[in-house]
């Protein structure tokens, strides 16, 4: 793996910080396949598929997925969503796959960084194309 390391300005530091966490949220579907994903969604128990699916189908709705609206609307709590998240990314790592593009971005550098959103009020970022390879599988289950 190669690290690089570039110098930002002090007054620019947040915006960089905006703008890479923006980047990873966007994240990226190559190397996932409908075969990739469904073997992980396979591995998941239903809370988890039901978060995951969530999260999917608000990012293909173009809404903003948030911690507390996924717990809401999966009827889990948002320690578990944040938990699941994590999970689902491990998990696709042991797959031997790209990372899993879904993440709770840290409210000061997400787009509502502005809004003063607490903990569970984070936004989770999916790229498009990974919510549309999970909506595939999921409507397969």
């Amino acid at each position: 793996m190669t690290v690089v390391m570039v110098p930002v300005p002090e007054e620019l530091v947040d915006e960089v910080r905006h703008y890479l966490m923006v980047l990873a949220g966007r994240g990226s579907s190559e190397g996932w396949s409908d075969e990739s994903v469904e073997r992980l969604y396979d591995q998941l128990d239903e809370p988890a598929r039901a978060v995951v699916t969530s999260i999917a189908r608000t990012i293909a709705d173009g809404e903003l997925a948030t911690v507390t609206a996924i717990a809401e609307a999966t009827g889990t709590s948002v320690r578990d969503v944040r938990g699941i998240v994590v999970e689902v990314a491990h998990r696709f790592r042991a797959l031997k796959g790209p990372a899993m593009p879904i993440l709770v971005l840290d409210p000061t550098d997400g787009p509502d960084a502005d809004k003063g959103l607490d903990d569970d009020h984070r936004p989770i970022a999916m790229s498009d194309a990974g919510a549309r390879i999970v909506l595939s599988v999921a409507d397969r289950r």
